[in-house]
C-alpha cells in the first residue's frame, strides 16, 4: 500500500512497487490518481526550471549593466550552486522532500544569496581601482564587508524561523520553504567568503591574460595600471571605510 501526499492530504493508491516502477501507461490503469499527481508534478517542475532559468538570466544582464563586464558577474553567479547545497542538507536533516514550496524557496535564494557576492566584488573593484592589488582588494573587502553580510543573514535566518518551525494551520505545507532558505544562506554565507573571492580572482587573472596576448604584450601586475580619475579620492574612501 502507498501513501501520496498532496496539497490537501494523503491519497491511498493501493500499488505494489511494481506497480509504480511501471510505465505511464501502466500506472494510469492501475491508478489514476497517481498518474495524475505524477503529471501535475512534471509540469511544476518544468515551469520551475524555466522560471529559475529565466531568473539567472535577468539577473546576470542587470550585473552586466552594473558592472560594465561579461566577466565580473560570472563570478557573482557562482555563489547561487553554493545555496543548493545548504538546501539539500536542510531538507535531509529535518526529513523533508523536494517539492512545491521548497522549490519556491530555491527561486527565493537566488536573489538573496547574490547580495552577498556582490557586496564582496563591489568592494573589491572600488579598492582596486583606488590602487591596491587585486589580492590586497579582495582581502580587505572581505574584512570589510564581513560585518553587514553577517547582518543581514542573522537578519534573514530570524525572520524565516517562525516558517521553519511549522506551527499553525498549514504549517507543514509551508516550513520546506523556510527550512530550505535558512539552509541555503548559512551554507552560502560561508562558502561565499571564501569561493567567491578566489573564483573572482582566478577568472579576472585569465581575463587579463587572455587580453594581454590578443594586444600582443606581456600582462601587467595587479595593481600596476594608472589610477583612474579620482582613484586619490577613491583610496581615502577605500581607507575610511576599513576604519
Amino acid at each position: 500500500m502507498f501513501l501520496v501526499r498532496n496539497f490537501t492530504g494523503f491519497i491511498e493508491l493501493g500499488l505494489s512497487p511494481a506497480h509504480v516502477g511501471g510505465t505511464p501507461n501502466q500506472i494510469r490503469s492501475f491508478s489514476p490518481d497517481l498518474y495524475e499527481y505524477i503529471s501535475h508534478l512534471q509540469v511544476a517542475v518544468s515551469g520551475f526550471i524555466i522560471a529559475l532559468g529565466v531568473a539567472v538570466m535577468l539577473m546576470y544582464l542587470i550585473l552586466v549593466m552594473q558592472f560594465g563586464s561579461f566577466v565580473d558577474p560570472l563570478a557573482i553567479l557562482m555563489s547561487l550552486p553554493l545555496s543548493l547545497i545548504g538546501v539539500l542538507l536542510a531538507l535531509a536533516i529535518t526529513g523533508n522532500t523536494i517539492n512545491i514550496m521548497s522549490l519556491i524557496g530555491v527561486i527565493l535564494l537566488m536573489g538573496i544569496v547574490a547580495k552577498n557576492a556582490i557586496l564582496l566584488i563591489d568592494f573589491a573593484k572600488w579598492a582596486e581601482e583606488a590602487g591596491r592589488s587585486r589580492r590586497d582588494a579582495l582581502i580587505e573587502a572581505g574584512r570589510v564587508r564581513l560585518r553587514p553580510i553577517l547582518m543581514t543573514t542573522f537578519a534573514l535566518i530570524a525572520g524565516m524561523i517562525p516558517v521553519a518551525i511549522g506551527a499553525g494551520e498549514g504549517a507543514d505545507f509551508r516550513a520546506p520553504l523556510g527550512r530550505a532558505v535558512i539552509g541555503g544562506v548559512i551554507t552560502s554565507t560561508l562558502l561565499t567568503l571564501l569561493v567567491i573571492p578566489t573564483f573572482y580572482e582566478i577568472l579576472t587573472d585569465w581575463r587579463d591574460w587572455l587580453s594581454a596576448r590578443l594586444r600582443g604584450r606581456p600582462p601587467q601586475p595587479h595593481g600596476a595600471h594608472a589610477p583612474a580619475p579620482g582613484a586619490a579620492h577613491a583610496r581615502s574612501a577605500v581607507s575610511d571605510a576599513a576604519h
